[in-house]
């Protein structure tokens, strides 16, 4: 093959022979991806992306013509493009993934993600129900309930939006399903359902069909993801292809593997599952690595250049600004301010510390300032010299409103718990300012929570009264901090965090930030500066 393939794993499924159809020995491919974003890759284009994508598929089906291709979802949202075009563009590419944008690929299987439904309000039931009618390919939703009309019908529905679905490859009848997780709720789904019921009968139902090999596509935390198949017991899948966690992750619960790649297209996954009769799925899989040197399909990239052109000349007009408006500099940084995902989701960062500092200073009756890492969504570093617009558009891709609680010291400890949950990237994750604590991966346990905005550096006693400055979005209790929706809110309105980020730039001037690295959040498996008192 022209593209490198770091071998992961490989393993053959402890599951029960099952009686196939004929031929001694069929393989099956499988290509799978998850959260990607930007169309055109991340890295200023250079990771990642559908013409990279496209590339790797059409070199895999020279040997595997029936090749299955994945999406375990997130997809429409959020990126700066789908804050113009509200993924009309990711359809596109989807669509173009079989090398014909016109034609229906039913090779094509895609589960939506939770940010599928960041249009969430009823009257946006119509805007995604287009998207999906839009779609070249297949949706699995097995454990949702959409809402239905005035008429009685679902308000979502599409010929090809289904809860299970069997498609044959190389003489295999492949059945699927897909799990959504219930993180964001839209007025237009009425239920997530029971992952494992749903899960059970879903395959139970593929087997009865017919289904000689059964393949959950799953948008969870990998931590619901292993409780499924737990559940299940002997009702597992052969395989699991999944997403939500934004770096490559994988694991093996009762003999079915659970496979998920990075996010953007950093990676894919490439599964091969080899069926003989009277013996066990065997599976083998690796990741394809989609850097620099992994070739771009030409007419997909040219595809991209559109919406790049398309974007830079219609976002410059709406701003008033001539095309090419997000080349403009609007800071310097003397440091590499480190934005990527597979950091500032599981570590203290210096541009995390930098931005929560911004939103600390706007609040000067507070002690501390957090922020969750998945609102941060540039998912790069940021090179010494100039900060553009774009770095900061590409930053904040949602709105960042502030507010300022009050909480105690024990309500503290249970936000900061609720952030090292499943350490696995998530965006829960928090960057963290006038306070430190230490992190130990092994156990998912968090303490020595030390103040560090009030004179010396003093531990956090449960019943301490705090004052925080939070985005309003974990505020209102989303990312799992539940904890905060009672919060008693002060009379204080600070500047978004995108306009305090803003004004920090322009007050550090020509000189530019140098943000460090302090020791506020000490990881126990990481050297480095603790500022926590123990």
């Amino acid at each position: 093959m022209l593209l490198l393939l770091a071998l992961a794993g490989c393993s053959v499924t402890e599951r029960e022979p099952v009686t196939t159809s004929g031929a001694a020995e069929r393989t099956v491919t499988f290509l799978s991806v998850n959260d990607i974003y930007r169309i055109e890759g991340t890295d200023n284009g250079t990771e990642g992306g559908y013409a990279r994508l496209r590339a790797l598929r059409a070199e895999l089906e020279k040997e595997a013509p029936d090749l299955l291709m994945l999406h375990a979802g997130d997809a429409l949202f959020p990126s700066l493009m789908s804050r113009m075009y509200t993924g009309e563009q990711v359809i596109d590419m989807l669509n173009r993934m079989d090398g014909d944008a016109e034609a229906f690929d039913e090779r094509l299987i895609f589960t939506p993600g939770n940010h599928e439904f960041d249009k969430d309000d009823l009257e946006d039931a119509a805007f995604l129900n287009g998207r999906i009618n839009d779609s070249q390919f297949i949706w699995l939703d097995t454990n949702l309930t959409w809402a239905t009309g005035d008429d009685g019908n679902p308000l979502i529905a599409a010929p090809h939006l289904m809860a299970t679905r069997i498609v044959e490859s190389n003489g295999v009848k492949v059945g699927f399903y897909g799990l959504i997780t219930d993180l964001a709720p839209a007025a237009y789904i009425t239920s997530f359902g029971n992952l494992e019921e749903d899960a059970r009968k879903a395959i139970r139902d593929l087997r009865k069909q017919g289904a000689e090999l059964v393949v959950g596509v799953t948008h969870l935390t990998m931590t619901n993801d292993k409780k499924v198949l737990e559940a299940l017991g002997e009702d597992a899948p052969d395989i699991v292809f999944g997403g939500h966690e934004h770096n490559q992750i994988h694991a093996e619960v009762g003999g079915t593997k659970i496979i998920k790649a990075d996010a953007e297209a950093r990676t894919a996954v490439v599964a091969r599952v080899t069926l003989r009769d009277g013996a066990a799925p065997e599976v083998q899989w690796e990741y394809a690595e989609l850097g620099p040197s992994a070739p771009k399909d030409d007419a997909v990239n040219k595809r991209v250049a559109y919406w790049e052109e398309r974007l830079d000349k219609e976002y410059c007009a709406d701003a008033g600004e001539e095309p090419g408006c997000f080349a403009n500099v609007v800071g310097k940084t003397q440091v590499e301010l480190v934005g990527e995902e597979l950091m500032i989701r599981l570590y203290e960062t210096n541009f995390g510390n930098w931005i929560v500092d911004q939103a600390l200073d706007a609040a000067p009756e507070a002690h501390i300032a957090i922020g969750n890492s998945g609102s941060l969504r540039i998912n790069q570093n940021v090179p010494p010299g100039d900060v553009t617009r774009l770095h900061i558009e590409e930053t904040f891709q949602y709105p960042s409103d502030l507010e300022v609680l009050v909480i105690n010291g024990a309500i503290l400890q249970e936000v900061v718990n609720n952030a090292v949950t499943d350490w696995t990237g998530n965006g829960r994750w928090l960057q963290i300012a006038g306070f430190a604590f230490r992190h130990d991966p092994a156990t998912e346990t968090a303490d020595q929570l030390t103040l560090l905005s009030d004179g010396e550096p003093r531990r956090i006693q449960p019943d301490d009264e705090i004052i925080a400055v939070v985005p309003s979005y974990v505020a209102g209790g989303g990312d799992g901090y539940s904890m905060l929706e009672d919060a008693k809110r002060l009379n204080i309105k600070p500047p978004t965090l995108r306009e305090l980020v803003l004004q920090g730039l322009q007050i550090a001037g020509d000189k530019g930030i140098s943000p460090q690295v302090e020791g506020r959040i000490c990881n126990t498996q990481e050297d480095g500066p603790c500022l926590t008192v123990q």
